[in-house]
């Protein structure tokens, strides 16, 4: 009985691939977070703290 090995390069993961994409990841998580600090800050000079929460829970879906 014959075994067929099959080795394509192009499915494994390249680390260094990962590695940037894990990066570039971090840094958009980092920006939305201050981004919806800077959002929850302006709005609280208007809105109650109950209505922001309600809608950024409800954005959050």
């Amino acid at each position: 009985m014959a075994t067929a090995v099959c080795h394509r390069p192009d499915l494994e993961p390249d680390p260094m691939n990962s590695t940037l994409r894990g990066a570039l990841l971090s840094l958009l998580a980092f920006g939305l977070y201050a981004t919806h600090d800077v959002v929850v800050k302006l709005l609280g000079e208007s809105f109650t703290s109950f209505q922001i929460m309600f809608f950024s829970g409800l954005m959050a879906f």
